[in-house]
């Protein structure tokens, strides 16, 4: 069968010429009607060309599943239009279909990328009613959206509420510090830190030692 040929096929996908070959093929043997199939082609698609893949996805003539949202989102988030990201997100929502711990980390990126605080904070509550909030990866890129919307205060909250805090918590705050330019905030965390046993990493000490020391005059 030709859905067993698909996964090689989007292996070898390099370029957008490729993508249309394995498009042409999808279309002729109504593929795009197979779940599986959309959400491989989409996920391939997005390497080489999120526009490309978004227009596939689009023109789809069934309900995309999530994966396929989740893979649009994540592209979309770190490229130069990651509010594609937030708009995309916002349509997901109005189709019923259930967010899950990997959708939210994409769509706060985008928001702190394009310093949307208010959609953020939006994003924040959805999270809290669906009971994700406990997850760790959230609540760290969760400190990150805010830190990166000068919201350092929101920041602070989301790490204090979090049940675990690991080396990527630590480092979020002191950086989300940094960046607002409290250097004396970023040295009380670090060493806080240390308090608690986590062992900073070496992006941390680069950072207090290049921003911060020579900010209060160390």
């Amino acid at each position: 069968m030709i859905s067993r040929q698909l996964p090689s096929l989007f292996l070898r996908s390099k370029t957008t010429i490729h993508l249309l070959q394995i498009h042409c093929l999808i279309l002729k043997t109504a593929l795009d009607f197979d779940p599986l199939s959309v959400s491989g082609f989409i996920s391939s698609a997005c390497s080489i060309s999120v526009d490309f893949a978004r227009v596939f996805f689009d023109r789809l003539p069934i309900s995309p599943p999530l994966f396929s949202w989740n893979s649009i989102i994540r592209q979309y988030a770190k490229s130069p239009q990651p509010i594609e990201a937030v708009k995309l997100f916002s349509g997901l929502l109005r189709t019923g279909i259930r967010p899950d711990n990997f959708t939210y980390p994409f769509v706060l990126k985008a928001c702190g990328r394009c310093s949307m605080l208010e959609e953020g904070g939006a994003v924040h509550s959805l999270i809290f009613k669906t009971g994700l909030y406990s997850d760790r990866y959230i609540g760290n890129t969760l400190l990150r959206m805010y830190a990166a919307c000068s919201a350092i205060g929101f920041s602070r909250q989301v790490f204090d509420e979090m049940t675990y805090r690991d080396v990527v918590s630590w480092s979020s705050i002191i950086a989300g510090y940094v960046a607002c330019n409290l250097p004396l905030n970023a040295l009380r965390m670090f060493q806080n830190i240390k308090l608690e046993n986590v062992q900073p990493n070496s992006v941390t000490l680069e950072l207090l030692s290049s921003r911060c020391m020579p900010s209060v005059g160390i």
